[in-house]
């Protein structure tokens, strides 16, 4: 089971790049026009957006993880309760990542942007 795990998170981990890089559409373009300035609030939004995937990724992945160990359990109760908890911390995963995101989208409510 471990093997699988770390399997599945090393692919994550590969491959998420990659639809990353495809997502661009390939745009060769290339321009002299002068890089954009960072702002700190973009910089804040891109690490925002880049760790509510990431969080998002692991937790469906842990969800993932918990199907297949109910799958093979087997009527085992002891693998049916580390079944149960890798669904239940997969599911908890999910709703921190949502929480944060409303989180940041409420205090931007509140400041007024």
């Amino acid at each position: 089971m471990k093997k699988i795990f770390a399997s599945l998170m090393l692919a994550t981990l590969i491959l998420l790049p990659v639809g990353v890089f495809g997502a661009t559409g390939g745009d060769d373009d290339f321009t002299t026009e002068p890089a954009p300035t960072l702002s700190v609030e973009t910089a804040i939004n891109n690490i925002t957006n880049w760790s509510f995937v990431f969080v998002l990724t692991i937790a469906v992945l842990f969800l993932i993880y918990a199907g297949f160990q109910f799958i093979t359990a087997n009527g085992d109760p002891e693998k049916i309760t580390k079944a149960r908890s890798s669904l239940f911390y997969g599911a908890i995963g999910v709703g921190v990542a949502v929480m944060a995101r409303g989180l940041v989208s409420f205090v931007r409510g509140l400041l007024g942007k």
